[in-house]
C-alpha cells in the first residue's frame, strides 16, 4: 500500500506541482511507446552472457550447496530414456557416483529409483 499521506501533505505537494510544465522533448519521450528494440535486446543478451558461470557475482564454485549442484547437473546432463544402470525403467533420480558431490556432470548418472536405492545402500 505504501506510505499514507495526510490531507495537509497532499495539499502541499499539489501546490508545489502547480505551474510545472514538461518540455516538448519530455512530452515526446512520454508519448513514445515503450517497445523493446533489437539494439536493446541484443545488449541485454550480451550482458546476460557476461554474467554466466564464474563471472556471476553470486558464483560459489566448489562451495555451492547440494541442491545447486544437482540443478547444475540437471541443466548440463541430458536425461536418457532409460536408467543408466539397468536399462529397463525410466530414470527419475540423479545419483552421485563418487560421493564427493563435485560440480561436474561426469560425477552423476540418471537412475531409476530402485537402482538409486541399491547404489546408495552399497556405498554404506
Amino acid at each position: 500500500m505504501g506510505y499514507i499521506r495526510t490531507e495537509e501533505h497532499k495539499k502541499r505537494m499539489s501546490e508545489i506541482k502547480k505551474g510545472h510544465k514538461h518540455s516538448e522533448e519530455t512530452k515526446k519521450k512520454m508519448r513514445k511507446p515503450k517497445i523493446l528494440t533489437k539494439k536493446f535486446l541484443k545488449a541485454q543478451k550480451e550482458r546476460g552472457k557476461s554474467q554466466r558461470g564464474e563471472n556471476h557475482p553470486l558464483w560459489k564454485g566448489k562451495n555451492a550447496k547440494y541442491n545447486a549442484k544437482h540443478e547444475f547437473v540437471r541443466r548440463n546432463k541430458p536425461k536418457p530414456k532409460l536408467c543408466e544402470k539397468c536399462w529397463k525403467s525410466k530414470p527419475i533420480d540423479l545419483a552421485n557416483i563418487s560421493g564427493k558431490y563435485l560440480r561436474s556432470p561426469k560425477d552423476y548418472i540418471w537412475l531409476c529409483r530402485k537402482c538409486h536405492y541399491h547404489l546408495d545402500r552399497d556405498k554404506k
